[in-house]
């Protein structure tokens, strides 16, 4: 298992990650939020040498396969190697009215999205011809000027979130990762999320050592820019709220808790250490809401 966490901000990013490699985090990602996800990655590439660094997630239907390529490409040489490409649908809304980008039929638009990618790579890697005709996107022409060429450490893997039995499915068949989505349970991910990725394993001929499968448990500055907590918070209105992850960023967590005074923040690593935390997930879950509960409950 590896350990990963948000980079955290624009022009602090470099510091950011630099701190987060001395501390011997494995990993760290950017989110689709008030900054281009991509931006934070490029400044921190030239200050680290062994984090991993990804996009957790780029927004994938308003962006054209070429475009993505040449950045996740170009991300690959500059962190020598150590960058991946994580992609996300988003939702209807935010697709359509934001971004002003069609949204329809997401699990073929993304499928389409992935095999694109693939065959512009492959394009740049052997120098075969662009010959990609689909129902949403067609590449056909790839002249030398363009063509990056072999990328000495290899086409950057690609990743897609998912919290659906059908987005699941594909993310595990096509994909080289699944990034989990944080609305989920332990036995949400264990009686849905693990038989779905299965399926499209068996779908793709492909065994779980072909696929990197990562979740969420942190709660930081992405928590406070529309992730679900915010809209639980919202719909619990001035009742209770009781929000349990695995780390607190405690400038984050003040933040929200302005925002929302009735929302109770419990980090698991610092309740129960960060060993216990990882390896008991559902023995300190069971604990840290009956004993919420019971200093919540009236009397």
């Amino acid at each position: 298992m590896k350990i990963d966490t948000m980079l955290a901000g624009l022009e602090d990013a470099p510091a950011h990650a630099r701190r987060l490699e001395q501390l011997g985090v494995d990993g760290a990602f950017t989110f689709e939020g008030p900054h281009d996800v991509f931006t934070p990655l490029i400044l921190a590439a030239g200050t680290t040498t062994t984090l991993e660094l990804a996009t957790n997630v780029a927004i994938a239907f308003p962006r054209n396969p070429v475009q993505l390529a040449h950045q996740a490409y170009d991300l690959q040489l500059l962190t020598h190697g150590r960058f991946s490409l994580g992609l996300g649908s988003q939702i209807r809304t935010q697709v359509e009215k934001r971004y002003g980008a069609s949204f329809d039929r997401p699990i073929a638009r993304m499928r389409e999205l992935v095999g694109a990618l693939r065959a512009i790579f492959a394009t740049w890697e052997t120098g075969e011809r662009l010959n990609f005709r689909g129902e949403f996107w067609s590449h056909t022409l790839m002249p030398p000027m363009f063509n990056p060429g072999p990328n000495p450490y290899g086409p950057p893997p690609i990743a897609v979130g998912a919290l659906g039995p059908q987005m699941l499915r594909l993310a595990s068949e096509v994909a080289d990762g699944v990034l989990v989505m944080p609305f989920n349970t332990a036995t949400h991910f264990a009686s849905r999320s693990v038989p779905a990725i299965d399926e499209g394993l068996a779908r793709g001929d492909r065994d779980r050592s072909s696929l990197v499968v990562t979740g969420e448990g942190r709660f930081d500055g992405g928590s406070l820019e529309g992730k679900v907590v915010v809209g639980v918070a919202h719909l619990a209105r001035t009742a209770p709220l009781l929000v349990l992850c695995g780390s607190i960023d405690d400038a984050s967590a003040d933040a929200f808790t302005r925002r929302f005074a009735h929302v109770h923040l419990v980090s698991l690593v610092r309740r129960f250490g960060a060993r216990r935390a990882r390896t008991r997930v559902i023995e300190c879950v069971e604990l840290a809401v009956t004993e919420e509960v019971r200093l919540l409950a009236p009397g």
